[in-house]
């Protein structure tokens, strides 16, 4: 008698073909998955090779900039020599000019204005006509007051006539003043409209004056918030 019917051997049989075309499967997949993983593998070492690569760029490159910092120091020093007579100036300037909106702030500029032997000024007329050399430009004059003052002229060392110019910082900075008050004239600025509380100097305008009469010889640049 025969073990299996001959439905049940057919099952089996069915089962069989099935279990086989399965394992051919994940046959299939394990190697697909191995093959990925060594190309992975192989990726990640060709990206280790090519990071070490990069590092001892790096370090040829650090190498190559200390030796550049070096022979650029005599040169530093040369700039340093360089600095504008007036730098200290606009930077204590700058240091008082962002501190308008504290208590006795109009004391620390009157007594910035002692210590520096400032002079007062104030534009008189900004469409001035033609000066004695042929130039137009605003007509400053001389106040005493600080209040009244749009303007505060630092006397340059060793160069007769010469001042470096900055703006009275505690006087808003508003149209009138920028059309009117021969601001446009002196500095050069981001002003577009309304009305700005804080001014700083980038380059103060430098004028030369003879016989109390002031003119510009080169425009400032001032940035204001």
């Amino acid at each position: 008698m025969a073990l299996f019917s001959p439905l049940a051997s057919g099952v089996l049989l069915v089962l069989a073909v099935v279990l086989g075309v399965l394992s051919l499967v994940a046959a299939s997949y394990s190697w697909s998955a191995l093959l990925s993983s060594r190309s992975r593998l192989d990726k990640i070492d060709t990206l280790e090779q090519e990071l070490r690569r990069l590092r001892q760029d790096v370090k040829v490159l650090q190498s190559n900039l200390a030796g550049l910092q070096l022979q650029a120091a005599p040169a530093a020093g040369a700039s340093e020599k360089e600095r504008p007579v007036w730098q200290d100036f606009i930077d204590d300037y700058n240091s008082l000019a962002i501190s308008m909106n504290v208590p006795k702030a109009e004391e620390a500029c009157e007594a910035f204005l002692r210590a520096y032997g400032l002079s007062l000024l104030v534009c008189v007329n900004p469409a001035a006509q033609e000066d004695a050399g042929g130039r137009n430009g605003p007509k400053f004059s001389e106040v005493d007051q600080l209040p009244t003052s749009t303007l505060w002229a630092w006397p340059i060392p060793e160069q007769a006539g010469a001042y470096a110019i900055v703006p009275n910082p505690l006087i808003p900075y508003g149209a009138n003043l920028h059309n009117k008050g021969g601001m446009k004239e002196t500095f050069a600025s981001n002003y577009e409209q309304g009305e700005y509380r804080s001014i700083q100097v980038r380059l103060p305008a430098l004028f030369h004056q003879q016989d109390h009469h002031w003119k510009i010889e080169q425009p400032g640049v001032i940035r204001l918030k």
